[in-house]
């Protein structure tokens, strides 16, 4: 359960009863409520398009793309009173002033140039309601039913490109418009700025990212103002990632304390983990996560439920080739300039409609002769084309030649002398008798 800035610092006597009560009247009134009042949704998701849920990338990954989304995020007992006695120090729940909140991002993001992406989230509250708890006698009255949230605007500009094993670094700004209802636990009242530092990579296998922002605003609400923070990795096989991711914010400037009745110091921190996944089939990507709340700020709900879906009508991946300036659209030269050895020239002709060259002929033996030509043609022959049989075997001994190297001396003689007793040209003729 999370701690209200209704924890009591003092013992639960009849005066600090009465202080609570009178206390408790004032802060809770409407317009009370207005000036202290602070956004209960601390999940403030990535840009639609980026890999992870929470924390946002630091490079775009591609050229041009247009994308659209939406979030569902359902939170139990993001605001609960919890009092603590003075004698003992142990805090006792007094009920949930909201029991849970559920919560609609409508969001759409641009890519442009791959340097810079330009983001909208338009978060509204669906429902929300909770137990009016009691305390000292005064009932706080719980929120419930629909309210809009405040409106936020972003940039982010890529610093430095991802290279090998280098993350990539962005600067990225949000601004938060004053458009939710102070009274219904969904904006400040006023407007809110974030610059934050972005650092990540995508392996293709692997991709994470970390942030640091730093939250400023007019009126703060009852907290104050807050350094955020969002981590996260996942593991992709095939078209489904799944990963685990960590956000939070810490407050580095607390408002001053009006009395008895004041933020728990420990109710200053929100940290949430999540478990999330994701599957891209075509041109849409689904995702679910569940996570769990760890600290007692306020906001910070006992788990969180996460559905998404985002559609991606339009990209670009890489920027179109660059063409050569000696080159025309249609593959010439420009006129009045001759055509280099390497230029193609088509006289203005559609590439898509010139005639295809026909394929080289089959050579399985490799000795220049087609094999519709060749006498053998899984036999290197002889290639010339007076031969008798055109690429037909050479002779043995060519043939052996070539395998096996020259015969041995012996086999040249023996081979001579058979070929001189079987020739009739080489036979010695014996000289006539006398």
């Amino acid at each position: 359960m999370r701690v209200l800035p209704s924890c009591l610092r003092c013992p639960p006597t009849r005066t600090g009863a009465a202080a609570l009560l009178a206390l408790l009247a004032t802060a809770f009134s409407p317009d009370a409520r207005a000036q202290g009042a602070t956004p209960l949704e601390r999940y403030q998701p990535a840009p639609v398009g980026d890999a992870l849920f929470a924390s946002p990338s630091a490079s775009q990954g591609r050229y041009f793309a247009i994308d659209a989304g939406l979030v569902f995020s359902y939170a139990s007992t993001p605001l609960a009173l919890r009092l603590r006695s003075g004698a003992t120090g142990e805090y006792t729940d007094a009920g949930s002033i909201v029991s849970h909140q559920a919560v609609l991002h409508a969001m759409a993001s641009a890519v442009v140039l791959s340097r810079l992406k330009l983001d909208l989230d338009v978060p509204m509250t669906v429902d929300q309601s909770g137990d009016s708890p009691t305390a000292a006698g005064v009932t706080i009255a719980s929120p419930g039913g629909f309210a809009m949230n405040d409106l936020r605007l972003g940039a982010r500009v890529t610093l430095l490109e991802e290279d090998g094993y280098l993350p990539a670094a962005a600067l990225a700004f949000s601004a938060f418009l004053p458009t939710g209802d102070s009274t219904a636990f969904t904006g400040t009242g006023s407007a809110r700025f974030e610059p934050r530092l972005i650092l990540g990579a995508d392996y293709g296998r692997v991709v994470w990212s970390a942030s640091v922002a730093r939250q400023l605003a007019s009126d703060a609400g009852f907290i104050g103002s807050e350094v955020n923070f969002a981590a996260g990795i996942a593991a992709r096989i095939d078209r489904f990632q799944i990963g685990p991711e960590l956000f939070g914010s810490a407050v580095v400037d607390r408002p001053a304390s009006t009395g008895p009745v004041t933020l728990s110091e420990r109710a200053g921190g929100n940290l949430e983990a999540l478990l999330g996944a994701k599957a891209h089939i075509g041109p849409a990507d689904l995702g679910a996560a569940f996570g769990l709340g760890f600290l007692r700020g306020a906001g910070t709900p006992e788990y969180r439920i996460i559905l998404g879906v985002s559609l991606h009508p339009f990209e670009v991946k890489s920027p179109p080739p660059e063409s050569s300036p000696d080159v025309d659209a249609a593959g010439s030269p420009p006129p009045g300039q001759p055509p280099t050895p390497n230029t193609p020239v088509n006289n203005g002709a559609n590439p898509a409609k010139l005639p295809v060259p026909a394929p080289a002929p089959a050579d399985t033996d490799g000795d220049g002769v087609p094999d519709t030509d060749d006498a053998c043609p899984k036999v290197v022959g002889d290639p010339r084309p007076d031969a008798k049989s055109a690429a037909a075997p050479r002779s043995r001994r060519r043939r052996h030649l070539r395998r096996r190297g020259p015969l041995p001396r012996s086999a040249r003689r023996l081979r001579r002398g058979r070929r001189e007793r079987l020739s009739p040209r080489h036979r010695r003729r014996r000289p006539p008798r006398p």
